[in-house]
């Protein structure tokens, strides 16, 4: 029986076939290679940011913040306080006569607000009170309570930290709304007119602290 062979002009055909989806394949991949990034590039793409820092948190490294805090550059709000020293209501613009002033908010269920404030007597060593005035500002409390909540060990070690402020408390949190306070400890530095240089969210440490004052210190 003689053996079935197809003809050649089909064989051609069938090869033209087979070399054309090559080519096709060939321009594919060497398009794919143009147009796409490399592999590493890709890798890093998918990659998720680093999560932001705990440690510290300046005003230059949250732009996501800009709206929920007070911007850098702006006057800041001349807000009525409770001044516990002598029981009188001023503005909280004019209890600073220094070229800088630390303005911190913190409230009394704030576990790191406590741990800022006593690390508060070291800054005021470092700066002395003719550089820098430090006006801590909170929701009205009874310092009974906040002794019994912290024992009385802790409580001292706070009420020395407090005691190198001008310690306020913002009786109707009207501080609270023009300041922008969104989380604390809240810390903004400003200069002798009551203008925003810098501000902190969160934990900072106390060498961190000392950098940014002295950052912003007079020449």
């Amino acid at each position: 029986m003689p053996v079935r062979h197809e003809s050649t002009t089909h064989g051609k055909a069938a090869m033209s076939r087979r070399n054309g989806t090559v080519s096709l394949l060939f321009v594919f991949v060497l398009l794919c290679g143009l147009l796409l990034p490399d592999a590493q590039t890709l890798s890093s793409a998918a990659t998720p940011p680093a999560p932001e820092t705990e440690r510290i948190c300046e005003a230059e490294q949250l732009p996501r913040l800009v709206g929920k805090v007070v911007n850098v550059g702006q006057r800041l709000p001349r807000t009525r306080v409770f001044v516990k020293a002598d029981g009188t209501t001023k503005r909280i613009s004019t209890l600073s006569e220094t070229p800088l002033t630390l303005y911190i908010f913190w409230n009394t269920d704030c576990p790191v607000c406590l741990k800022e404030l006593r690390l508060l007597p070291v800054l005021r060593e470092r700066f002395g009170t003719d550089l820098l005035t430090i006006v801590s500002v909170t929701p009205w409390y009874e310092e009974k309570d906040l002794k019994a909540q912290l024992g009385n060990a802790a409580w001292q070690e706070v009420a020395a930290g407090l005691g190198t402020t001008v310690e306020c408390l913002d009786a109707d949190e009207s501080a609270v709304y023009d300041f922008r306070v969104s989380a604390v400890p809240y810390m903004i530095l400003a200069d002798a007119d009551n203008t925003c240089l810098t501000w902190t969210v969160g934990a900072v440490a106390m060498e961190d602290l000392v950098r940014i004052v002295e950052k912003f210190l007079p020449r």
